[in-house]
């Protein structure tokens, strides 16, 4: 997406500068995804007996006898639908949509991170006629104005925030994500859907998840009017979801938070630590990779991967199997391959270059 665009739910867009040492990748394939925000509203403004509010999310209709504790709306914006949540006491707004869909509709295309402040503040305008935020004012004249510092006073308890990234062997690419092991021993499952869609998920209980999936085929499974064939190669999306002390870690709980650096942050860490920089290996050049190791290693390794090859894992004691199979992942050495089909790393999954690279010698 162009930094110049005319959507005219992005007038005014314009990209901060940078104000910290991370350094962004300058492409537009990466940025923010969904988001649930929390906005106080101001009382006078809300009209509860408007057909647009239900007691439910599916559309049921209040009764005018029965006195609510919170409301309901399904609100258009762009491309897609905003669904709403008051709490009639608190006279909280709870706001959840797609950004992204917002602006693109069903597409690879992703928010950037800068242009979500000002997308939301004209989510808010258009929601005029249905409420007013609390830090809007009219005045006497019938002229509203909006608190300078409005940002601040929208928070936020989910973020999501995304990379796209152009695989040219999707094949290989799948099976080594299905093989890293996250840290901290996160609940990981992969799935398919359709015929071949793929993805996999790394899952928290409360801070969030991580997934990467084929965005080519999600797209494809959506009847999506999108060109699908890319000359890059195969589109993935990896994508963050941030919530709870995650949000506090990234320092993105406001929407005033939310910048091409912070987010950016969050990407890169979150992609680390699921261990999805995952190498690819020169096939043949298995002697290539451990000949750096002391003669006990290279006999203890190829006994380890041996073993496994010819389905004799059962044999291998615990401490050979905490051992070896470390050296064996850190050299992109794969237990029960052919040790000819096996080799040194050569390239890496790069998420900030947004696809695989070769390794710096």
């Amino acid at each position: 997406m162009p930094k110049n665009t005319k959507n005219p739910l992005l007038t005014g867009w314009i990209t901060s500068p940078t104000k910290s040492p991370v350094i962004v990748p300058d492409d537009v394939d990466h940025g923010t995804d969904w988001v649930n925000l929390r906005v106080d509203l101001d009382p006078s403004s809300i009209d509860l007996s408007s057909p647009i509010w239900t007691v439910n999310h599916n559309g049921k209709v209040p009764d005018p006898e029965v006195v609510y504790d919170c409301c309901y709306a399904k609100i258009p914006f762009g491309e897609t639908t905003v669904e709403t949540k008051i709490y009639i006491d608190s006279m909280r707004l709870y706001m959840r949509f797609n950004p992204s869909t917002a602006l693109y509709g069903k597409s690879k295309s992703i928010l950037p991170a800068d242009a979500l402040q000002p997308l939301v503040g004209k989510l808010l305008d258009e929601c005029y006629e249905h409420f007013s935020p609390a830090f809007d004012h009219l005045d006497e004249q019938g002229t509203i104005s909006r608190d300078p510092t409005w940002a601040d006073k929208v928070w936020i308890s989910r973020l999501d925030c995304a990379r796209n990234l152009y695989i040219s062997d999707p094949f290989r690419f799948k099976k080594a994500i299905e093989a890293a092991t996250p840290r901290n021993k996160k609940t990981k499952y992969v799935y398919e859907s359709g015929v071949d869609g793929w993805g996999v998920v790394n899952k928290t209980k409360t801070v969030g998840q991580e997934r990467v999936y084929d965005k080519d085929v999600e797209l494809s499974l959506h009847d999506a009017d999108e060109i699908l064939a890319e000359t890059q190669g195969t589109c993935f999306r990896f994508e963050t979801q941030l919530q709870s002390d995650r949000l506090d870690k990234f320092n993105l709980r406001r929407l005033s938070d939310v910048t091409s650096e912070s987010v950016w942050k969050a990407i890169e860490e979150r992609w680390n630590d699921c261990r999805w920089n995952v190498t690819f290996a020169e096939p043949g050049t298995t002697a290539k990779a451990i000949q750096h190791l002391s003669p006990g290693d290279k006999t203890g390794l190829l006994g380890y991967l041996g073993k496994h090859q010819l389905g004799f894992a059962d044999e291998i004691t615990e401490s050979a199997h905490r051992k070896y199979g470390a050296i064996a992942k850190k050299l992109g050495l794969i237990p029960g391959l052919p040790l000819e089909a096996m080799g040194a790393a050569t390239q890496v999954a790069d998420i900030f270059a947004g696809r695989v690279v070769d390794l710096k010698p």
